[in-house]
């Protein structure tokens, strides 16, 4: 039903065509406010995707759990890969660890992803990583 149009019209016939991006995934992470709360002298880029850890303590290992979904109908696989330019640790051990480095996400289903903190000092640490689609390009960025 289209208004003004006289019930005696011909019915409209309009071609169209377009393209749409959809995503590879979506990462199921709560909202941090991390970066209004970042002290630091250079500025988290904004293509980085916050994972926030609360610690209560050292030594004590705290563990984020978070699911990443496929919504296309393909079946692809995945890698973690820590962004060793980007962290600047010198000679401290790296308090971050990926548990879940590998996997292949099925269409339509959820993989869970795990990654361990486990703090030697009380000060606030990053870590950089990057999620990628195997044989797509697709990454994102992410700061621990």
């Amino acid at each position: 039903q289209i208004p003004h149009l006289a019930a005696s019209s011909k019915p409209l016939c309009i071609a169209l065509d377009g393209t749409a991006l959809r995503p590879w995934c979506h990462f199921e992470l709560p909202r941090s406010d991390y970066r209004s709360r970042r002290q630091s002298d250079v500025p988290l880029d904004p293509k980085h995707q916050v994972v926030e850890f609360e610690s209560l303590g050292t030594r004590v290992k705290n563990t984020k759990r978070f699911y990443v979904l496929n919504p296309t109908g393909e079946i692809y696989e995945f890698t973690w890969k820590q962004d060793l330019l980007l962290d600047k640790k010198g000679e401290q051990e790296d308090p971050f660890r990926c548990l879940t480095k590998r996997g292949t996400i099925l269409p339509g289903k959820k993989y869970e992803m795990v990654f361990d903190y486990l703090p030697t000092t009380v000060a606030t640490q990053e870590s950089f990583w990057t999620f990628s689609i195997s044989g797509k390009d697709a990454n994102q960025h992410f700061v621990l």
